[in-house]
């Protein structure tokens, strides 16, 4: 999804949530190269109402940085 989102629809930056209970998908996003960008209160489907989560992020000059080094 990183790929495609900077090589195929040429993205400046990325975003992403994660539950603040989910934190191996916090450890996942980081090991992409997303950053912690702040806090909210997400809509959770099967919850049935908010949640908090983290957000994250990835900017294309990381993203590139990241790609370049072996």
């Amino acid at each position: 999804m990183v790929v495609f989102g900077f090589e195929e629809l040429g993205a400046q930056s990325l975003a992403s949530e994660w539950f603040h209970d989910n934190p191996a998908s916090g450890r996942v996003l980081g090991k992409a190269g997303f950053t912690p960008a702040g806090e909210t209160m997400s809509n959770c489907l099967s919850r049935g109402h908010k949640v908090p989560a983290h957000v994250v992020a990835l900017d294309r000059g990381s993203y590139m940085t990241r790609k370049m080094t072996p």
